[in-house]
């Protein structure tokens, strides 16, 4: 919905301005961090993201529909990938806090989402746990 606001009021700007917008105002995943990584609905969720990314390259750059040019305008085109980047990021400035509340929280995994996403990051890993260390 995000893409389509920012193509509809920027569309006459230039591709690096309306790329930058859509950076800016498309790719927060705001709250994505706590996002359960393994449960079924994150799959349209990346379903909707892959839309997102071809409308993108079709309207924002003009491009031909090749995953080369989205590895190359965008960097890391795997959705699941970041994600799991952010929660590893987050898991670890929650383990290394100096705040002891948050310390023992990420110690307990009191949240069960975030030791579900952490199951779900060593699966991806194949269960190598020294990035935890």
């Amino acid at each position: 919905m995000r893409i389509n606001y920012v193509m509809s009021k920027f569309g006459i700007c230039s591709s690096d301005i309306r790329n930058f917008l859509f950076h800016t105002y498309c790719t927060s995943y705001y709250g994505s961090l706590l996002w359960s990584l393994s449960q079924e609905y994150i799959k349209k969720f990346y379903c909707s993201w892959r839309k997102c990314m071809e409308f993108t390259k079709s309207k924002v750059w003009n491009l031909p529909n090749q995953r080369v040019f989205l590895k190359r305008l965008y960097g890391d085109v795997n959705i699941d990938m970041q994600l799991l980047r952010r929660f590893v990021s987050f898991y670890y400035c929650a383990m290394h806090s100096k705040n002891q509340i948050v310390l023992l929280c990420a110690r307990c995994q009191l949240l069960s989402i975030v030791a579900s996403n952490r199951k779900y990051l060593l699966y991806q890993l194949n269960n190598n746990r020294s990035i935890f260390e």
